[in-house]
């Protein structure tokens, strides 16, 4: 899904600008200037929204354990100064249309390579190369194991404090 400012339609400020495009037949689609991507999870864990440029679609086959070939789908770098590769491999990928004609993507996602991933991290630069905007970390619950083991622990401490006030 490259951005293109030099290709007819895809900067805002010049006449013809269409916010994406979609050509199942030939394979190619873009989010115009203006435009982001934005990948949700519904996992406890870490989440992100992430906005890039030179950014690619992936589809490719796998095969399974069975010795079947499925899709796999992912995201990753198709024009960066470090280097191609998938930054997320996506689960039941969604692709619709918005009401204003923007296409939705919406998938859970699993982490792509270690190298990969740092390399997202580590950006540097403007504009014109990739760009990380915005990452966030849900923090996930404490397990129930866990909590009741901090707070019996508390309690008998309390209990602890009250015994040793009534014996002094």
């Amino acid at each position: 899904m490259p951005i293109d400012s030099f290709e007819a339609g895809l900067d805002w400020a010049t006449p013809g600008y269409v916010p994406s495009s979609f050509e199942p037949v030939g394979g190619n689609m873009f989010i115009s200037l203006g435009g982001s991507l934005r990948i949700t999870s519904d996992f406890i864990g870490s989440s992100a929204s992430i906005w890039l440029r030179g950014l690619s679609l992936s589809r490719s086959l796998v095969t399974n354990e069975n010795g079947q070939q499925e899709e796999m789908w992912g995201i990753g770098a198709s024009a960066s100064d470090w280097g191609t590769g998938g930054y997320f491999e996506l689960i039941d990928p969604v692709v619709g249309l918005a009401e204003n004609g923007w296409i939705t993507l919406e998938a859970d996602y699993k982490l792509g390579s270690y190298s990969n991933l740092v390399g997202l991290l580590g950006l540097t630069g403007d504009a014109t190369t990739t760009v990380l905007g915005h990452i966030s970390i849900n923090p996930s619950a404490v397990p129930v194991p866990a909590a009741g083991w901090l707070m019996g622990s508390a309690l008998l401490g309390l209990v602890g404090l009250r015994r040793r006030k009534n014996i002094g």
